[in-house]
């Protein structure tokens, strides 16, 4: 069987494989401390039921591994748990699978959300600095753009918690379908990827070195992302409070009065 992770978000370490089963464990990369983050895909050269066990501590949720026969649709079958280090999959011969901790969520998955709703309620893509890779990073305003309130939407600041994002989907389409007070009297700032490079290249984004991008509020940020939203919160009529962010760190979404 054939394991890799050459793909946008991959994570994965092959250790060793023993006829059907899979020794496998998850990459921490710049992770401090041991974290839970995987995705990955594999080839079976012949048919037959492939074991993958995790050797590096519980991975798998109690749902189990979250499959895709493509890459982008992706789906649970609690009949592949075997434990929380360990799953059972079916291949044909010269099948291919992708397995990921939960389901994943990258820019791509955003940007095809966000397209049909640009001009909506004033919805537009607006200017934001470089991430520390050189990757254009995703930052939209809407609702009233004279408004003297505000209201930020923001996720993944640790860049493995991508369920934030289907949260964020469902926030953001209510505020651009539905009529609101908030959209009518709060201009609504939204970045959805806080570590964009960390999702986007497969990171756990947890306790970073030297710290991650939730830990980055400080009065010298060393994440762009970080320093954008306190140059934008402290020099215009906004007050910026962020210590609800650790709060809400997922999807951190509070007011500014």
């Amino acid at each position: 069987m054939k394991i890799f992770k050459n793909f946008i978000g991959g994570n994965i370490c092959l250790i060793g494989q023993s006829g059907h089963e899979i020794f496998l464990r998850q990459e921490l990369r710049d992770t401090t401390e041991w974290w839970f983050y995987f995705r990955f895909g594999a080839t079976a050269e012949e048919a037959g039921e492939y074991t993958f066990r995790f050797c590096d501590g519980d991975v798998l949720g109690n749902y189990g591994v979250a499959i895709s026969r493509d890459n982008r649709e992706f789906f649970y079958d609690k009949a592949t748990i075997i434990s929380h280090r360990a799953f059972k999959k079916s291949f044909q011969a010269g099948e291919t699978l992708y397995f990921a901790f939960c389901y994943p969520y990258q820019v791509a998955n955003f940007e095809h959300f966000i397209k049909p709703f640009f001009g909506l309620k004033n919805l537009k893509r607006e200017k934001m600095p470089l991430s520390e890779k050189g990757r254009e990073q995703q930052f939209y305003a809407f609702g009233n753009p004279n408004a003297e309130k505000c209201l930020l939407l923001t996720a993944r600041h640790h860049a493995c918690e991508a369920v934030a994002n289907y949260v964020l989907e469902g926030l953001v389409e209510w505020f651009l379908k539905e009529d609101s007070a908030i959209t009518d009297t709060c201009k609504i700032y939204l970045i959805p990827f806080m570590d964009i490079d960390g999702v986007e290249e497969g990171d756990q984004g947890k306790s970073r070195f030297p710290h991650d991008h939730n830990r980055d509020y400080l009065p010298a940020p060393i994440y762009s992302s970080v320093r954008f939203l306190y140059g934008l919160f402290l020099s215009g009529k906004s007050f910026f409070m962020p210590w609800i962010c650790t709060v809400l760190e997922n999807t951190a979404a509070f007011t500014i009065t």
